[in-house]
């Protein structure tokens, strides 16, 4: 019974840091290359981008 346990705790311990790692990764690797989001405040990029659209 404490086996199983402990299996699946450290299994859901193993996602977690998955998940949190590829976050992370997923955040910093754009940063890395130079990149970064705008917003598009007007209506002056329709009608292929609309006004409040993350770019």
């Amino acid at each position: 019974m404490f086996e199983l346990l402990r299996i699946a705790v450290r299994g859901v311990a193993a996602a977690t840091l998955a998940c949190v790692g590829a976050m992370l990764l997923a955040t910093l690797v754009p940063v890395a290359f130079g990149w970064d989001s705008r917003v598009v405040l007007t209506g002056s990029m329709r009608p292929r981008i609309a006004p409040g659209t993350h770019r």
